[in-house]
């Protein structure tokens, strides 16, 4: 008798994986990083718990593309060219409430959709440095008991009426913040 697998990791020059490793039903961790997938798989086994796929070429990603997957704690979409989530360039909508890690840092987005936000309860980390975002909106973070960690550096910052929020909420937080930001004339690391 074969050992069911737990755990896959493909490197290897990938476009395409949708529907092929649903007959993996107890898949639990998946690697499908530095392979050339332009979208998100589709066709996920909903056991997967950590999900890695940086270093991709993907684009976009539907609403609904990480509905199915329930258990998923851990997912990685560092360093693809993610520009447009439908209908915004956005986090993606529905995201699984039981992610503690998601890092969306290098990629292209430009806005903090709230409702995806809300979904993230047991949020710890969240990585979302490295991308186009100018402020945060209001209570975007205050529905995420558990967040521990976030990096928000190297990202678009405008000073101006609507970074007031994340500003204070840094400011009432113990949590460790990484900021890398621009002023004219000025840059700046800090940990907050």
């Amino acid at each position: 008798l074969l050992t069911p697998l737990n755990s896959i990791e493909y490197k290897n020059h990938l476009c395409n994986v949708d529907h092929l490793l649903r007959p993996f039903s107890g898949l639990q961790e998946l690697s499908l990083s530095q392979n050339h997938l332009a979208r998100f798989p589709h066709g996920l086994p909903p056991s997967l718990q950590t999900l890695q796929l940086q270093e991709n070429r993907i684009t976009y990603i539907t609403s609904g593309a990480l509905q199915h997957l329930g258990n998923l704690t851990r997912l990685d979409l560092e360093d693809n060219r993610i520009r447009a989530i439908q209908p915004l360039t956005s986090l993606p909508a529905k995201l699984p409430p039981s992610l503690t890690y998601l890092d969306l840092s290098a990629n292209c987005i430009s806005a903090l959709n709230l409702l995806s936000m809300s979904s993230l309860i047991n949020l710890q980390i969240f990585k979302i440095n490295s991308n186009c975002l100018r402020s945060v909106p209001e209570s975007a973070f205050d529905g995420l008991p558990r967040l521990r960690s976030v990096d928000l550096g190297n990202n678009m910052w405008v000073c101006e009426c609507d970074i007031l929020y994340l500003y204070r909420w840094l400011l009432s937080r113990s949590s460790y913040v990484y900021a890398h930001y621009t002023t004219v004339g000025n840059q700046s690391d800090r940990w907050i």
